[in-house]
């Protein structure tokens, strides 16, 4: 991006139409809304995460769990302790190698799924009231992009998001980003080595 066109751009600047700026406002109210429902099922916004994705992925390890839920590893390790004593999942470790922790449903967490996934449902249909069919098609589609281009940045150590330089550097040849789960991909291996 060219000088001039930086410039034109900061004078253009509005952070009411900023998208990251929007994001972080509909993360904000939806977690504040969502804290007050979820309590009364006894669980807190991170737990529903683990919950949701092992209801939808069962027998995950802690690095996938971790990708699917956007909580860091060691976050994810002492909350999944704590939601197993709470007889919401169950941890083992693999014999192949006990570094390494699997995590699975118990029937009382599937159950609260059950119970919650109504309230979701009810939540994201407040959400995108006064869209079309097409349209919630077509934000899906582009949230997804915008999840993949992140992920693409989170691997880039010298990539500074927002930069003015970023991309004539974004086109600079470098190794490629280690690649991450998704739930298409997760859903994939899955079939093919239950095939």
């Amino acid at each position: 991006m060219t000088e001039k066109a930086v410039s034109k751009t900061l004078f253009s600047f509005e952070l009411s139409e900023h998208l990251p700026y929007l994001f972080k406002h509909i993360h904000s109210q939806l977690e504040v809304a969502s804290a007050g429902q979820l309590a009364r099922f006894g669980i807190n916004v991170a737990v529903w995460r683990i919950l949701a994705v092992l209801w939808q992925h069962d027998d995950l390890s802690h690095r996938e769990l971790s990708e699917l839920t956007s909580i860091e590893v060691s976050t994810l390790s002492r909350i999944s302790k704590s939601v197993q004593r709470d007889g919401l999942i169950k941890r083992k470790r693999t014999l192949q190698d006990q570094r390494t922790v699997r995590v699975t449903l118990t029937e009382k967490g599937r159950a609260i799924v059950n119970d919650v996934i109504p309230w979701a449902l009810g939540t994201q249909a407040d959400m995108i009231a006064g869209l079309s069919p097409v349209d919630v098609s077509n934000l899906t589609r582009i949230l997804h992009v915008i999840v993949e281009n992140l992920n693409r940045f989170s691997t880039d150590d010298d990539l500074e998001i927002g930069s003015p330089a970023e991309p004539e550097r974004a086109s600079r040849s470098r190794p490629a980003a280690p690649a991450r789960v998704t739930p298409t991909a997760l859903a994939r291996r899955k079939s093919v080595s239950a095939a």
